[in-house]
């Protein structure tokens, strides 16, 4: 049976993403391999204005568009906006593109998103305050879109204004830094690479609009000395390599790193920096299914010595651009997991010889427990195995 394209889509539920503007069929290219996966997509606006019954029409198409029954939707306005949707994946938040506190609680709530579409009020500060705290939010691997590029065109970014131009043009100006994003690794710079570096593989820009790939960009110069390789780190690798074991749980780590991000794991729960400046984690979230995150919890020691509440798997805990590091973590094991499995915390500490190796429920922090973390590592053991020599 063929199914129905985003165009048609866009006609079917009477989107201007088709028709309006020519949107819909530069979707259908760069999200196509989204379309039967489980994805996390945050759409901000929903049209319609003040109308609480009003809009809508897009978060229809992605809901018909998009196959995969783990799918969340997530769509932002604000205004409140009281429509019904037939499919319980797609969830309506009312609140501003810019409450950055707002923005917070929604990450907290649905974690990393995979595509963030944004069609909120189109003005230029609010689509660079936008993109700067959502984009390091944005799982690599994911798309990252901001429709109606125009109005960067217009003074005040008003359609009132579009006669005017703005010789600003504050929205395309700041998003013309793409290309170096990309090609960093060409500019022989003493400096640190900055997250936009480190994270922007691909760019596309049409009208009025512009598609970003966001990924991790470590690919390296084949002439220039550049940063890659003397600076970047493999955030990835283990403190201590040990091989997968049978019948222990698959768990990943999401880590924000400080001047970097959220770098995530998902292959084993461990994430490594070179401990320099401000490359320290400030939060984490342990990554598990959903039939396991109740399975495991843990909590982190902040800068100021204060410990935050428990909190069970899938669940963010620390805190994110505030500059503050984590000085201190504890994992422990909740229902039939206690008793089934052995827990193994390992941590990495600034200005640290050695690592730091603590069991479960204990606390992993160094003995004078103001030393940020720069590195961290969970290694789940079947109960009746001891741990490995020369732990």
């Amino acid at each position: 049976m063929t199914r129905e394209n985003l165009m048609d889509l866009s006609v079917k539920h009477k989107t201007d993403k088709w028709g309006a503007h020519h949107y819909a069929k530069h979707y259908e290219r760069h999200l196509a391999h989204f379309r039967d996966k489980k994805v996390v997509m945050l759409e901000i606006g929903i049209g319609g204005y003040a109308d609480p019954f009003g809009g809508g029409a897009s978060l229809r198409v992605w809901s018909d568009w998009f196959t995969h029954s783990e799918t969340v939707i997530v769509g932002v306005d604000i205004h409140e906006k009281r429509m019904k949707f037939d499919d319980p994946r797609v969830r309506v938040h009312r609140g501003s593109q810019i409450d950055i506190a707002f923005l917070e609680e929604l990450h907290d709530l649905y974690g990393d998103f995979d595509i963030v579409l944004d069609d909120g009020s189109h003005l230029p500060e609010h689509v660079i305050t936008t993109f700067k705290f959502l984009y390091p939010r944005t799982r690599d691997g994911g798309i990252y879109i901001v429709e109606d590029t125009q109005t960067s065109y217009w003074e005040g970014g008003r359609a009132s204004r579009a006669s005017y131009y703005n010789p600003e043009n504050p929205t395309i100006s700041f998003f013309k830094s793409l290309p170096d994003w990309i090609n960093y690794a060409e500019v022989p710079l003493p400096s640190d690479p900055s997250f936009y570096d480190l994270h922007t593989v691909g760019a596309h820009f049409y009208h009025n609009l512009i598609v970003i790939d966001k990924d991790r960009n470590v690919e390296k110069s084949n002439l220039v000395p550049s940063r890659v390789g003397r600076e970047v780190v493999d955030y990835m690798k283990p403190l201590i390599a040990v091989p997968l074991r049978h019948g222990v749980p698959r768990m990943g780590l999401l880590a924000h790193v400080g001047g970097v991000g959220d770098v995530r794991n998902e292959d084993i729960p461990s994430v490594v920096t070179d401990g320099r400046h401000p490359r320290f984690i400030q939060g984490i979230r342990l990554l598990c299914g959903l039939d396991d995150e109740k399975k495991v919890e843990y909590r982190v020691r902040l800068q100021s010595g204060d410990w935050t509440e428990w909190v069970c798997g899938n669940r963010y805990a620390g805190t994110r651009g505030k500059n503050e590091s984590l000085s201190g973590f504890s994992v422990r094991l909740a229902g039939d997991w206690v008793g089934k499995y052995d827990l193994l915390m390992i941590g990495s500490f600034q200005s640290l010889d050695g690592l730091i190796l603590r069991h479960e429920g204990s606390d992993c922090i160094t003995e004078e427990g103001g030393k940020k973390i720069a590195g961290m590592q969970i290694l789940f053991l079947p109960s009746a195995t001891s741990a490995p020599s020369g732990y």
